[in-house]
């Protein structure tokens, strides 16, 4: 009997080992995976290609239909050349190419971006969701359920940059001022839970 006792608390050992050994790898994976998408989520892996960073990230406080200065890369906004989305890429007066992606999810109830240098011009064939060029924001919003006003100051161009998603249209405008700054306002009308 004690030969099989012994022979029992040895398989169950020999178990316990196996299951822990498992649990471990699962572990293991687990951690590589969640650590890939981490990184894989950063804002710099969703980034359009720049080269440099000229400033620090910004961030300010979000509310939907509301107009919020994004500032200006170095010499200020002379040329809206593109907007894809919530990304928008302009020329300043010394010719250089900017670009500034608006980061929903950094930080609770607010916004963040940054301006960076890119390298190259994007393409702005996007139809059927190409962006609209106009001198003023409100002749170009499309939804009379949901109107919006102009930002503060003297516009130079407005432009329209919608986005299909699903269900919905986001709907993202981005204004080029006088002073060379940009400003964005999110119009995406809000979904109805079903």
């Amino acid at each position: 009997r004690s030969l099989k006792a012994i022979e029992t608390v040895s398989m169950g050992a020999k178990i316990r080992y196996q299951k822990n050994k498992q649990n471990s790898m699962k572990t293991f994976f687990l951690v590589i995976i969640f650590s890939s998408l981490l990184f894989a989520c950063t804002p710099e892996a969703f980034a359009p290609e720049s080269k440099v960073r000229v400033a620090e990230t910004h961030t300010a406080d979000y509310r939907l239909a509301n107009w919020i200065s994004l500032g200006s890369p170095p010499y200020g906004a002379e040329q809206v050349i593109s907007a894809k989305n919530t990304t928008i890429w302009v020329e300043t007066s010394d010719n250089q190419i900017f670009t500034a992606s608006i980061d929903f999810g950094c930080r609770i109830n607010s916004i963040c971006w940054n301006w960076d240098t890119a390298s190259t011009k994007p393409e702005n064939n996007r139809e059927p969701w190409a962006l609209v060029r106009g001198e003023n924001c409100v002749s170009l919003n499309p939804n009379p359920y949901q109107p919006i006003s102009e930002p503060d100051g003297i516009m130079q161009e407005c432009i329209y940059a919608p986005s299909p998603g699903i269900n919905m249209v986001g709907e993202f405008f981005f204004a080029l001022m006088e002073d060379g700054t940009i400003w964005f306002l999110d119009n995406t009308p809000p979904r109805v839970p079903k």
